[in-house]
């Protein structure tokens, strides 16, 4: 039986076959060839997938693209810092990641549709 809501991400990757919870990402970045995956423990995950597939396999999940090498899990989230245009996700581990003014309106609506 399948369920509606995904509680992990599996991907294969080069000669390795991973799989992580969701709910312990707290964000992915993309920076040049590797595409890293960040848990709330503090320690990652790298793969060579692009961040346009994993988009797609996060569909329909509390994943939001934030700008072009930053998703964004939104449950991690702690508080959002706008000064002028410039807009700043601070993330339950004090972390802050840029929001692109692009995707501001689309951010809201997510996180506010998140809560």
């Amino acid at each position: 039986m399948k369920k509606d809501k995904k509680e992990y991400l599996v991907f294969r990757d080069a000669n390795k076959h991973h799989r992580i919870s969701l709910a312990n990402i707290s964000h992915i970045i993309r920076d040049t060839y590797l595409t890293t995956f960040y848990h709330i423990e503090g320690n990652h995950v790298t793969c060579s997938l692009s961040l346009n597939h994993i988009e797609g396999l996060l569909r329909n999940t509390a994943f939001f693209r934030i700008n072009r090498h930053i998703i964004l899990n939104l449950k991690q989230i702690a508080l959002v810092e706008c000064k002028g245009r410039k807009r700043t996700a601070v993330l339950k581990n004090g972390e802050k990641l840029p929001i692109a003014n692009r995707r501001w309106a689309n951010f809201k609506d997510m996180y506010y549709l998140e809560q």
